[in-house]
């Protein structure tokens, strides 16, 4: 969801487009990858063993140098995807497929998460999207959004899918999970709050004025199955005739 890659020179990736299309939802595929972030252990307590609190809180605030260092010095599986994912650097074929071996960089490819250089075994691959655990307490995802400003160098545009910050995982945190029947999401954005509310309440509404953000939910928390309706245009309109009980 950041620019999309084009072949440069010797096997480069370089942006042409202000965005790419949103990941696609292939259901075996997507079971695929939840197995192996699982297997990875891509999950926030792992990566924080792996760059330290410190660096996890410095991400929060759109710093991300010392996760780069931190990442860069591991060897593990889930610190190459955090690499890729979270920090937007470039991994090998190779790399990606030892980190995904189900999915595999194909796989990856085919889902819209990343865009590769070439077939080749070296040839590098650059992520499409930021996809990065989160944890809310009680309930754990894998969320996509689109790259920030720390990865991209770009001033965000009124089409820019957030990814989830400090504010949002706290919101989820004191949110108070009252069994409700019907719940409704404003700014739905990457899903996180809709996601939240899915453990208490059987029919949520995520509603957003970006089309792009209503594009992906709800398949792309690849951990969990759950049921909502992605709602383009105003609330009023898509709203009306229904309340919250």
């Amino acid at each position: 969801m950041n620019s999309r890659m084009n072949h440069g020179e010797k096997g480069a990736l370089v942006a042409d487009q202000p965005h790419p299309p949103a990941p696609t939802a292939d259901p075996v595929l997507i079971a695929e990858l939840r197995r192996d972030l699982a297997t990875t252990r891509y999950e926030v307590g792992h990566l924080g063993e792996i760059v330290g609190e410190v660096a996890i809180a410095a991400l929060d605030r759109e710093e991300p140098l010392p996760a780069r260092d931190a990442a860069a010095a591991s060897t593990e599986p889930a610190a190459a995807l955090m690499r890729l994912f979270t920090l937007g650097q470039e991994l090998t074929r190779t790399e990606l497929d030892r980190a995904l071996p189900a999915v595999g960089a194909d796989g990856a490819a085919r889902l819209g998460l990343v865009r590769a250089a070439g077939q080749g075994a070296g040839d590098p691959v650059r992520a499409q999207v930021d996809l990065r655990p989160v944890s809310t307490g009680e309930h754990s995802w894998w969320l996509a959004s689109d790259q920030g400003e720390a990865v991209t160098g770009a001033v965000l545009d009124t089409e820019h899918v957030l990814g989830v910050g400090a504010a949002g995982r706290t919101l989820a945190e004191i949110t108070v999970p009252t069994p409700v029947r019907r719940a409704l999401d404003l700014g739905t954005g990457c899903g996180i709050q809709a996601l939240h509310v899915a453990g208490f309440c059987p029919d949520v509404v995520g509603s957003d004025l970006s089309a792009r953000a209503l594009a992906s939910p709800p398949s792309m928390p690849v951990s969990m199955e759950w049921a909502s309706t992605c709602a383009p245009g105003t609330c009023s309109r898509r709203w009306r005739g229904r309340r919250s009980t």
